[in-house]
């Protein structure tokens, strides 16, 4: 079989390519598209459709640190605008003539990889957040929004610039140009088959035996990372917080990375380096130590990144309970709905279960990991 002509251009086929469809926008507000590396390849992207129409933009790509590093040498200017509808964020309607920006960040991705970079990349915490209020849902037949009132990031420039710079023509091109891009992948797509459904057999949930084991048997754990790039980018245990449940002891192991941990991720974890630098302990200490905490024990964490640094850190528990599984697989028979899902904080908040803790945020989630724990173990016993 031979592979699909693609234009190299907008690196689409070229039976639905759309660079014949955009025109040249003069536009005076300087837009920067800042692209997750996911999304750099996607082929329903539209931050193209922008690159190729504004003669006043730019699409800043790389992977994370490669983007972190751009900012931090100054990439964008301080006084830029971030489109984004965070706390404090400034309505752009409101801005007087004066007041509007040189130039405006735009996040292109996911909602998930947007707030991916505004975490990665702290340069992006120090600017000024603006947002909008869209007047119709988004035309993106093609790609689900989650809501229906986000764009996509082309609809989001079209309708920053009309606020910004009304004046300038040939704005509405840029919708055009998308509207036309929907419509030729839409016409391009095979017919769907009618599918023959059949009444599924339900099936029984059963939760997991670890999850009756005696709780002196049990080691709770959350462990944060810092990503590392020797010679494979991975996740590197930096601290891992530790607890006992039925005794309420707890361990909080800091392992010393290979290389620098980012101030932001040192904050969050409420670690300085020079505590880091003390209280760091090497491989073999660091598996001497879980392994007298862990003992014959079975582990349990929320996320599967923690079970993955433990193993780095050595440990071999007897057993693994993994809650985030055990909640997700079993929401049938926790009649569950749909707020119910979500982060830890958001799945005990829709429980109302509640939780305490002090420190960083290792702790916080670690705590969070107990009142999970508690409310399965819970149900699972009400249920038996």
């Amino acid at each position: 079989m031979s592979a699909r002509p693609t234009c190299y251009t907008c690196f689409r086929p070229r039976s639905v390519c759309i660079c014949a469809l955009l025109r040249p926008v003069q536009n005076r507000t300087r837009v920067t598209i800042l692209q997750h590396p996911r999304e750099r390849l996607h082929p329903l992207n539209t931050a193209r459709i922008a690159e190729g129409s504004l003669t006043n933009a730019r699409v800043l790509r790389g992977n994370l640190e490669r983007l972190d590093q751009r900012l931090a040498a100054g990439e964008i200017p301080a006084d830029a605008l971030l489109l984004y509808p965070g706390p404090g964020a400034v309505d752009l309607e409101t801005l007087s003539v004066d007041q509007r920006p040189r130039e405006i960040v735009i996040l292109d991705g996911t909602w998930h990889h947007a707030s991916t970079l505004l975490r990665d990349l702290p340069v992006l915490g120090r600017l000024r957040c603006a947002r909008f209020t869209p007047d119709e849902p988004s035309e993106y037949r093609i790609r689900k929004e989650p809501r229906a009132d986000y764009l996509s990031t082309i609809e989001s420039i079209a309708h920053v610039l009309s606020i910004l710079e009304p004046e300038t023509p040939g704005l509405e091109s840029l919708r055009d140009s998308f509207r036309a891009m929907v419509d030729k992948n839409v016409a391009a797509r095979r017919p769907e088959r009618v599918r023959r459904t059949r009444q599924r057999e339900r099936r029984t949930y059963a939760f997991p035996e670890e999850l009756s084991l005696p709780r002196a048997r049990l080691v709770l754990a959350y462990a944060e990372g810092a990503l590392v790039h020797t010679p494979e980018p991975r996740r590197q245990p930096l601290v891992t917080c530790l607890l006992h449940p039925d005794s309420g002891q707890s361990l909080r192991l800091v392992a010393r990375p290979p290389g620098p941990v980012r101030e932001r991720l040192l904050r969050e974890l409420q670690l300085t380096q020079g505590e880091l630098d003390r209280e760091g302990l090497d491989p073999e200490a660091a598996q001497a130590k879980l392994a007298g905490f862990l003992g014959d024990r079975v582990l349990a964490a929320w996320n599967a990144s923690t079970f993955s640094m433990l193993d780095e850190l050595g440990a071999r528990p007897a057993g693994r309970l993994p809650l985030k599984a055990t909640y997700c697989d079993h929401r049938r028979a926790l009649n569950d709905r749909p707020a119910t899902w979500g982060s830890m904080s958001t799945i005990l908040a829709a429980r109302g279960v509640g939780w305490e803790a002090s420190g960083g945020r290792a702790e916080r989630r670690l705590a969070q990991t107990r009142a999970l724990y508690d409310y399965l173990q819970e149900v699972a016993g009400a249920r038996a």
